[in-house]
């Protein structure tokens, strides 16, 4: 039966919600507080590491066994988006998104925290998903790395997305269904069959031990560097994460600061994630700063994500820094239970009912 179905927020998970609802002919609109660059929302700012694997260096077996869900549903997303919107008709730009594997290093002073994660995968049930490198496996992957690193693992099925290029398709696409700068603060009041609340940090208020966790990011320009797949780079202090995307662009980010402070960066972040950046590979130095940025990923106490069900209110929050990694996985069990109109067995520990 078809629905008429409100959605709050046109952040990656509201704006796949959204996507994926109006291609099973529901009545969808969506509702964003910003405007239509979206540059208010969390995931404008987010990396578009699809890193399953990776994140159980301190996530939960479950984050890995949806984000792999997710890598799946993002490639068929993606092909559903090329065939039915042609970049030169609709879109007007391509959707990034490539499976090349990601990597995780390390200097030779902080390989023992290398060894940690590999060891902390191999008893997760995802060992299979882990290959430990040396200097010539390096060297196979990422020539540019070549004799900088003693050991590094390798993650061959994880894969990466263009952020912006997602949502600015799927906004594209969305575009006679989505009011901007329109502020929804009592999801109850707006009409519908459904209502789906993906207000994020926004819906902090009905959601007490809802936590922001900042994210920095610095986009650069660094065509004398060549990396090909996202590479995490691991240290006690920084952790970074720097991600290859077209044209010799590569964003540098911290993996996780919990903090709400809502100042710009800071000198310290950006000389801290620069150094970083520098120590994996002195070719950064001469990079030019094109852009640099701050947002909060919303995040529960056990920084897992909920779908909490009250009457017809349908509220999915808590998505960590794992916005583009889990958003197709858990549209999809929002699908099947308005679908079926009962929660799957899979899907037991996500769901929350009033």
């Amino acid at each position: 039966m078809k629905k008429k179905i409100s959605i709050i927020g046109a952040g990656i998970m509201g704006m796949t919600l959204g996507y994926r609802l109006m291609a099973e002919g529901h009545d969808v609109t969506l509702y964003e507080k910003s405007g239509p660059d979206l540059v208010e929302s969390a995931s404008f700012w987010a990396g578009g590491m699809l890193a399953p694997y990776c994140e159980l260096e301190t996530a939960e077996p479950l984050i890995a066994q949806l984000g792999e869900k997710s890598i799946d549903l993002w490639q068929d997303y993606i092909e559903e988006i090329n065939k039915n919107y042609p970049v030169d008709d609709v879109l007007g730009h391509p959707v990034y998104f490539q499976k090349n594997g990601s990597m995780v290093v390390a200097h030779n002073q902080d390989e023992p925290e290398l060894f940690n994660l590999f060891n902390r995968i191999s008893h997760t049930g995802f060992g299979s998903k882990v290959v430990m490198l040396d200097g010539a496996g390096i060297t196979k992957r990422e020539s540019d790395l070549k004799g900088r690193f003693n050991k590094a693992l390798y993650f061959k099925d994880e894969a990466q997305i263009g952020p912006r290029s997602v949502l600015y398709a799927l906004r594209d696409i969305l575009k006679d269904r989505i009011h901007f700068h329109t502020m929804v603060d009592v999801p109850e009041d707006l009409e519908g069959d459904i209502i789906i609340d993906c207000r994020g940090l926004g819906g902090k208020s009905d959601n007490d031990n809802l936590r922001g966790v900042r994210g920095e990011m610095l986009l650069i320009h660094a065509p004398d560097v060549a990396l090909t797949r996202p590479i995490r780079m691991m240290h006690p202090r920084y952790p970074i994460y720097i991600i290859p995307r077209p044209n010799g662009h590569y964003m540098i980010g911290a993996t996780q600061l919990e903090s709400e402070d809502a100042r710009e960066m800071t000198v310290r972040s950006a000389l801290e994630l620069l150094s970083a950046a520098y120590s994996l590979h002195p070719a950064f130095s001469e990079a030019e700063i094109l852009e640099f940025g701050v947002s909060f990923r919303p995040a529960y106490a056990d920084n897992l994500p909920k779908i909490k069900i009250n009457k017809n209110v349908i509220s999915v929050n808590g998505l960590y820094r794992h916005g583009f990694l889990l958003a197709p996985a858990l549209t999809e069990h929002v699908l099947s239970y308005l679908d079926k109109g009962h929660i799957s067995e899979e899907a037991q520990e996500l769901f929350e009912e009033a």
